[in-house]
């Protein structure tokens, strides 16, 4: 379980509950980056010593908990954190990324997994938004509801970023409701995959203070990889997002620049148009390594799920994901090896096509009545 902590009080009940409501806690691993100030509580230091009661959960799993350590003033953002966390992977099956704040539901190790298994892909990549603890969590780890958070649309910003809107908070249709559901965007609170994924692709190391952009980027680089994002059908964590008293954010220690220069990296990426005299103004680190795949075309990604780069208009596959249509065209070419969705048989509806395949198409039919 790979944990980024900006200053964050939640973060000790993540590692937490990570081990005390899992089913097999001694398989469980964490890998947690503490940005810290001096007065800030540390993630992983019991209630009391271990040498008092060793029972303690961050006592007993000790040995299974890996740390790296910076300064607050140290951070750029959660890609920053993310990536130092995907470097203490330590080559297990599964591979687990939550935000800080979170709270396991009981038994989570296992309900997770299993939805994993149901899709048979070893591709498949469970990622969302969390849903909200106050309403959706008892003090003990049971859920309270029966609904599920699932990502459907996003936007083009005005700096060229892709900033997804809120998940749909949602009970999946009788048809569709123990299996995970197709979803085109990762959402970054909630990622569970094999652990092959950070080894494949492993978070960008050169991307700091970016907030909007990382997601889409990072989802756009999963799926040229081969992998598929599916959201969960049932929360194995919890967030909390209406905190009385809110961590400070990575916003507090000066941009100078960086922003910006990333916002351009990730342009340079993705293959978009970079601002009229920014065309160098990126950082060009390891860009191959952290670029995208090439088990797939970025451009098939656009056609697929509806995205034009220059008009900014965006296909809004709410109404099919939230009834399984999105989940039954794609997923229904899993290859039959498991290992991802073959795109070269996936039909590309009319309306997800952009003008100059509308042309294309309007030609082809003229050919075919000639």
């Amino acid at each position: 379980i790979g944990i980024a902590s900006y200053r964050d009080p939640w973060c000790y009940k993540s590692v937490h509950t990570a081990f005390a409501r899992a089913r097999y806690p001694e398989r469980v691993f964490v890998g947690v980056v503490q940005q810290n100030a001096e007065e800030d509580p540390d993630c992983i230091t019991p209630q009391t010593p271990c040498d008092e009661d060793p029972t303690q959960v961050l006592c007993k799993y000790v040995d299974h908990i890996r740390v790296k350590k910076f300064h607050a003033s140290e951070a750029a953002g959660p890609t920053f954190g993310r990536h130092h966390a995907d470097t203490m992977y330590g080559g297990e099956y599964f591979a687990v990324q939550v935000d800080a704040h979170m709270s396991f539901i009981k038994d989570w190790d296992m309900v997770v997994i299993e939805q994993w298994r149901s899709l048979d892909n070893e591709y498949a990549v469970l990622t969302t938004y969390p849903s909200e603890i106050k309403s959706g969590l008892d003090e003990y780890g049971n859920p309270l509801s029966e609904t599920a958070p699932v990502i459907c649309h996003t936007r083009l910003l005005r700096n060229g970023m892709f900033k997804h809107e809120a998940a749909g908070e949602i009970r999946l249709p009788d048809s569709h409701k123990d299996k995970p559901l197709f979803t085109p965007y990762l959402g970054a609170g909630v990622v569970f995959s094999r652990g092959h994924r950070i080894v494949r692709v492993p978070y960008d190391c050169c991307l700091p203070m970016v907030f909007d952009g990382e997601e889409f980027s990072m989802g756009a680089r999963l799926w040229t990889n081969g992998y598929d994002l599916y959201a969960p059908s049932k929360s194995f964590a919890y967030h909390p997002y209406n905190r009385k008293k809110r961590p400070p954010l990575f916003w507090e220690n000066q941009d100078n620049g960086r922003s910006a220069r990333a916002h351009n990296r990730i342009k340079k990426i993705l293959g978009m148009a970079l601002p009229f005299g920014q065309h160098d103004d990126y950082d060009a680190t390891e860009i191959a390594r952290y670029g995208l795949g090439k088990y797939r075309k970025f451009d098939t990604f656009l056609r697929v799920f509806g995205i034009d780069l220059d008009t900014k208009e965006i296909y809004n596959h709410c109404s099919e994901v939230f009834s399984g249509a999105l989940h039954d065209r794609l997923h229904a070419y899993l290859r039959p090896n498991k290992r991802g969705i073959d795109y070269d048989y996936v039909y590309i509806p009319k309306d997800h096509q952009t003008d100059e395949e509308d042309e294309d198409d309007d030609d082809d039919d003229e050919e075919d009545d000639n």
